[in-house]
This record gives structure tokens, C-alpha cells and sequence, in this order.
């Protein structure tokens, strides 16, 4: 994981800041895993579990496009090979 720049997202108010962070596909996997257990944990709180859905679901949508990437450089990759035999 690394942490990228830290930008203000809201010019108008004073500490508002959001981050970039550069994870593997692995390393998300991790934190949806760790926030569904979460949401498992916190079952009775309404507010609790809508946070946590909310960022599983964005987690998840990066997740989905880290795996698409991947699959569409190894099909490249592949390709190459089959041309080469």
C-alpha cells in the first residue's frame, strides 16, 4: 500500500482534505473482508451498516477494476505467447 497526495476536496471549508491510496488486489480484498465482518458484528446498529455498505460497495467497484485490468493484461500476455509458439 502506498499513500499518494493529499488534496482539499472542499475549498470552502477549513480541514477538509481527502487522500489517495494505492492498494493491491489483495490488500482490498483484505479490508472488504474486514468491514463485512464488521458490518456482521454491528447488526443492530442502522447507522453502522449503511456506512459500512456504502464502503464496500466502493471498495468493491475498485476491486472489480483492478481484476479487469489484470485479466486484460494477461490475456495480452498470453496472446503473445501463443504468437511466438
Amino acid at each position: 500500500m502506498k499513500i499518494g497526495e493529499v488534496r482539499k476536496y472542499n475549498k470552502q471549508k477549513r480541514g477538509s482534505y481527502m487522500i489517495a491510496v494505492w492498494m493491491t488486489d489483495w490488500e482490498l480484498a483484505i479490508l472488504i473482508k474486514a468491514l463485512k465482518m464488521r458490518a456482521e458484528k454491528y447488526k443492530e446498529k442502522k447507522a453502522i451498516q449503511t456506512w459500512t455498505k456504502k464502503r464496500i460497495i466502493i471498495l468493491g467497484k475498485a476491486l472489480s477494476k483492478v481484476l479487469k485490468a489484470e485479466l486484460r493484461d494477461l490475456k495480452a500476455k498470453s496472446d503473445l505467447l501463443d504468437k511466438h509458439m
